[in-house]
């Protein structure tokens, strides 16, 4: 998502019809514009207190599609998939745009190790660790705000604690390597704000990466004028001030005004009617459980007789 300025600017978002109902309003930077789709799928944009309404849109097949919102002085407009400009409400009499939906697109689950029985003589840390991804993965399938949050401690535990990091204690020499989306090509604007989606979960053609733990941990998950936040400082944010661990104002670290910054900006924002460093962590427990999946299926065969 690409944010330029209050005057002007572009949003695009990937977007997966028919939204859920609590998810038909979505809120983007919220001072700067709003997006919202009612139960006939009309579109209406607001920015600031003025809004546009388009007409309505009928989504034909499964998959996802692309809005591009683009908006100056006076004016709003609304593309989907690239098609033509949507007309305001008012000039269409009632005609429905039809959007067929693009069947170029997938779900990247990745490999994972799911269901698994804690071996009996795994070791204290071994528990530890099985147990931990077993929460983890639980709080996935709840996908509840609080349990993503909660997940954000339990992520700090596995590998932002140092050499008291469960992955350290338990990876000994074994690498572990990460799947990320490929979002190191230049964007062909340059936003003010830049979001970005780190799992590879949208598009069959999507540009992979792979990294090791410090490149992940540093991988921004937002650029701003003056700031980059990364996966390291949406995970310490939510454990250290949102309440994955503490509930609080963030008082100390190296990167104290990343961590604010990510708490401030979820105050600001929704997108998809959740905060932006829920839906962030959501993805870094994906890839991570993703990623720690064969150091989970190495030590569950270590015991098997």
């Amino acid at each position: 998502m690409g944010v330029e300025n209050n005057d002007e600017g572009t949003i695009f978002l990937v977007i997966k019809p028919p939204l859920k109902p609590i998810l038909k309003n979505i809120s983007i930077y919220k001072d700067i514009i709003e997006i919202l789709i009612d139960k006939q799928n009309q579109i209406t944009i607001r920015k600031n207190e003025e809004e546009t309404i388009f007409q309505s849109v009928n989504f034909i097949g499964v998959g996802h599609c692309i809005f591009l919102v683009q908006w100056s002085v006076g004016k709003i407009d609304l593309r989907i998939n690239g098609g033509e400009e949507f007309l305001l409400a008012s000039e269409a009499n009632s005609k429905v745009r039809e959007i067929k939906l693009s069947d170029n697109y997938c779900d990247y689950q990745g490999i994972r190790i799911k269901n698994f029985k804690i071996p009996d003589e795994a070791t204290e840390v071994e528990l530890f660790f099985l147990s931990t991804i077993v929460d983890i993965q639980n709080k996935i399938e709840s996908n509840a705000d609080y349990d993503m949050i909660r997940a954000a401690g339990l992520l700090r535990q596995i590998f932002l604690d140092g050499s008291n990091s469960l992955l350290s204690k338990i990876k000994g020499q074994a690498s572990v390597h990460f799947t990320i989306t490929d979002n190191t090509d230049p964007l062909p604007l340059e936003p003010k704000l830049t979001i970005s989606s780190l799992f590879p979960h949208n598009y069959k053609a999507v540009k992979k990466r792979d990294v090791n733990i410090d490149e992940f941990l540093c991988e921004p998950c937002y650029i701003s004028e003056d700031k980059i936040i990364t996966v390291k400082d949406i995970i310490k944010a939510c454990a250290n001030g949102k309440g994955g661990i503490h509930h609080g104002e963030i008082k100390s670290g190296k990167r104290m005004e990343e961590e604010k910054f990510v708490l401030e900006f979820d105050n600001e924002t929704t997108v998809l009617g959740k905060e932006p460093s829920i839906l962030q962590l959501r993805d870094i427990c994906d890839i991570s459980m993703i990623a720690l999946a064969p150091l989970i299926q190495g030590i569950i065969k270590k015991y098997e007789t």
